[in-house]
Parts: structure tokens; sequence; C-alpha cells
């Protein structure tokens, strides 16, 4: 009687431990990257490790294309088995993404529209674009390209179709490039490029719904790498959601690693469960750890930011100091990890009110602590 007792009380802490907050739920069928105080590398290094964990990639939005055409394939596709999916939020560059093509069967990396698809909705990127980064020429009209636009160009009635198209926006385009001194295009020149990569394009163009329509049906460990403005484009039964934070984004005598105060405020705004904590092993050495816990203005702490312009240069942080830790580089273990690194995981756990699921140590993948896999951890209910 005591014994069985003794079973129900274990069990009845086990299901009502709140250590994670995710004790009770469903399983996560999908697990969505986010950046909140990240950047593009240090999300790409979490999207990149959690892609073991999947078989469908669903990759929603680019890096910093404005600076230099970004690399679109994920890095899964050379694992079988494995389906890669480039969604409508995208901007493709068609010269671009065929050169990326091309290194990758250089490789020996298959890639045919069993394993890559590509949304018809996805925006087309034009070299003529490039040429006038610093303008406001993407929203110029009402014109826009897809790769969609893509599709059929052999035959007479589409190509005549895109070249209308190309002739409206060129009316806008050719405007601005005479402002800024610069020739004008022609669009036989435009659609002349669109039909040169077509053929190594349009081959993987699809409806990427039907396709997540279709996936989710089977439940798939789906991995979706976006950001938190991202629109998924298709409503994820069973998501969850996994917060990238840099621990290092500045230099090392910067004021503090975390802005705890808005991270909060993102973690309410996203629906963000989980967080993954990258880059903490560039902060070894350090003699104190600072956190930004929240403002003030004009000596009151207050709960949200002003927006008065007046109140700006009076906003001020509130730091919360910590001892630093030292030897987290490579670490693969949590016991391992210094003391002081593992009491600091501890109070952002407890503030924001998340596991920290994920600690990176290092600039492999093979350089992480997995403390809990996303893809089986509980949803909360």
């Amino acid at each position: 009687m005591v014994k069985k007792a003794l079973l129900l009380l274990i069990n009845f802490l086990l299901l009502t431990d709140s250590s994670n907050g995710y004790a009770k739920g469903k399983i996560a069928k999908s697990v969505t990257i986010i950046k909140t105080q990240s950047s593009d590398q240090a999300k790409n290094k979490i999207t990149d490790l959690l892609a073991d964990k999947a078989t469908v990639i669903y990759r929603l939005t680019n890096d910093s294309w404005r600076v230099s055409p970004s690399r679109l394939i994920p890095t899964a596709i050379k694992k079988e088995n494995v389906l890669c999916l480039l969604g409508p939020g995208l901007t493709i560059e068609p010269a671009a993404l065929a050169q990326e093509i091309q290194q990758y069967e250089a490789k020996g990396v298959k890639i045919s529209s069993t394993n890559f698809k590509i949304s018809a909705d996805a925006s087309l990127i034009l070299p003529i674009h490039q040429g006038l980064e610093n303008s406001n020429f993407y929203h110029l009209g009402d014109t826009k390209f897809f790769t969609k636009d893509l599709i059929g160009l052999d035959h007479e009635e589409n190509s005549a179709v895109l070249q209308k198209k190309v002739e409206r926006f060129l009316i806008h385009h050719n405007a601005l490039r005479r402002g800024y001194g610069k020739p004008e295009l022609k669009a036989t020149a435009i659609v002349a490029y669109l039909k040169e990569y077509a053929p190594k394009i349009t081959p993987y163009i699809s409806d990427i719904t039907v396709d997540l329509i279709n996936l989710h049906k089977t439940e798939q460990p789906i991995l979706i790498d976006g950001n938190k403005d991202a629109n998924l484009g298709f409503k994820f039964k069973d998501n969850l959601m996994v917060a990238v934070v840099d621990l290092y984004k500045d230099s090392p005598d910067r004021d503090a690693c975390i802005d705890l105060f808005t991270l909060k405020q993102q973690i309410k705004v996203n629906g963000i469960a989980a967080l993954a904590l990258v880059n903490g092993e560039l902060l070894d050495g350090l003699e104190t750890v600072k956190v930004c816990i929240g403002y003030e203005v004009n000596g009151k702490s207050v709960d949200n930011l002003p927006l008065e312009p007046s109140l700006q240069n009076h906003i001020k942080p509130i730091y919360k100091e910590f001892k630093g830790w030292k030897h987290s580089k490579g670490v693969k273990i949590y016991q391992d990890l210094d003391h002081n690194y593992r009491i600091f995981v501890k109070f952002l756990e407890k503030e924001a009110e998340l596991p920290v699921a994920i600690i990176s140590t290092g600039p492999s993948a093979r350089d992480t602590i997995m403390r809990q896999n996303p893809f089986t951890m509980k949803l909360g209910e």
C-alpha cells in the first residue's frame, strides 16, 4: 500500500513538474527557429543543428540579401530523404540560385523536385535591382515578379505576358534610373535573362501550400527556418517556436549580453516556447556578465518604454550582474559547464519562464549542449 502511494506521488510530481513548463500537452510536430536578439549567422547555426532532427526543412526568409545574395538552399539538402522547401517570403535571384544548384551538383548532391521545391509565390530579384540598392526602387509601382512568372516561357503567349509585365515595371524603374543618371533598360534584355534561367529553376517550382498540407498529414517533423516577422504561409499544427539569443552581439566591453526586458516582451508577442543560447563561449574569462533586466526614466522604473521623443534621452538601463565563467568552449554536457554559467542559465529560465533547450558552445554543430530536443518537447497547454 505504501509502495503504491509512493509511486502515485512520483507520477504526480513528474506530471506537475514546472521546471521547463512543458510537462503537459502534445509533442511538437514542427519547430520554428526565429532570431530575437541574434544575427542571421547565430540563427543559422541552430537551424543547421536541428536539421538532423527533421525530414522537412521549410525556409521562410532570406538573410540580408541587399548586401549580397544569400545562400538559399538549406545545407540539409546533402542528407538523404530530406525535403527542402523555399517559402513565399523569400526573394530569389535566378542567376544566384542556378549557380547554387550547380555547385551542389558538382559536389555530388543530386537536386530534384523530390528533395527541393520552391514556392510559386516567392519574389524574384533581378540584376537591375542591385544597381540602385540605396533607393526605394523595389517598392515603386505595383509590378512585382514571382517565380511563377518563369513558368512556360517557351510558349509565345506566356512570353508575351511577361514582356508586358516587364514593360510596366520599367516605366517606374527607368524614371528612377534617369534621376540617378543611369542608362535606361530595355524590356527585351530582361525577358531574355529570365528565359535563360527559367529552365534551371522551373522544375522545382510548386504550390508549397498543397505540399505542406500533404506533409502535415503524414506528421513528419518539419523544421521551419524563419524570423519573428515571417508569415509562415501555412497554419502549422502543434508548432513549437524556439528563439535564438546571442550572448555576444557587439564587443567584450559592451554593457549587457542580453536585453532581458525586451526579450520577455518578444516572448509574449511571438509565442516563443523555448530558447537557444549561442556564442556564450565568447564571454569566457570576463569577470562579470551583465543582463539588462529593465529600464528607468528620470529615476523611475517603467513597464514600457516611453514613445515621447523628449523622454528618449532620459531612458537608462537597469543591470543585474553575474560572475563570469570560463572554459565553456566545446562543452557538450550541461553539468560540465562552469558553475557560474549554469547559475546564469537558471536565472534566465526563471525570468523568461521558458526552458533553455539548446546551448551552443562553439562554431561547430558538434559543440552543442542539447538539454531538450525541441522535436520531443511537449507544447504548453
